[in-house]
């Protein structure tokens, strides 16, 4: 039999240790409590009947090792336990949160915005020329022709939610976003012209 194993699985989820050892009844009792304090108290919030299950069930698992091993095996699992679910678990959750959620944010912000703004800014080009065909000129305020159709509102900004910089020139327009940094006249910006 593993001495650590249902320590550890009490200390994460109270009344599992319990299932490992085949105390099933004691086991769904240490599940259920929590859910059923807060069920009849609403006010208290469900994690603090949750770690006081946690520490009642390693509590017990630590009793009932004592007596299947010996008390310096259940003491030394306990410590290992508590180690496992308050250093090593946590610090892998922290690990995969920060991979997975900032990664992908870092990978949204940096390379999805960069080509959903480039499209946007193609996009936006294409219905200058047109009415440019149309009216002979390009428009002369950009806020004005973005708003002039409600499926162009979105065009007022870029993906990060600045606004788009339109300048007139002799040959036509520059379209420019500030890019992810927010500011114009940097290495970032995208700019596209007639």
């Amino acid at each position: 039999m593993n001495i650590l194993l249902p320590f550890i699985l009490s200390s994460l989820i109270p009344g599992t240790g319990q299932f490992y050892l085949k105390r099933y009844l004691l086991g769904i009792a240490f599940f259920l409590l929590p859910f059923a304090l807060v069920f009849l108290l609403p006010d208290i919030p469900l994690y603090y009947p949750y770690l006081i299950m946690i520490v009642i069930s390693v509590t017990d698992v630590y009793l009932r090792m004592e007596k299947i091993a010996s008390r310096k095996k259940a003491l030394t699992n306990l410590s290992f336990s508590v180690l496992i679910a308050v250093v090593v678990i946590p610090s892998v959750f922290y690990l995969f949160y920060m991979s997975m959620y900032r990664g992908g944010e870092y990978v949204t912000t940096e390379y999805l915005n960069v080509e959903h703004t480039e499209n946007e800014m193609i996009e936006i080009s294409f219905a200058l020329n047109k009415y440019k065909v149309r009216n002979k000129k390009y428009p002369q305020d950009f806020n004005e022709f973005v708003h002039s159709k409600p499926i162009w509102e979105s065009w007022a900004t870029d993906s990060w939610g600045n606004k788009y910089r339109y300048n007139l020139t002799q040959e036509g327009f520059v379209l420019t976003s500030s890019g992810v940094d927010g500011k114009f006249n940097t290495e970032d910006d995208i700019v596209r012209k007639n």
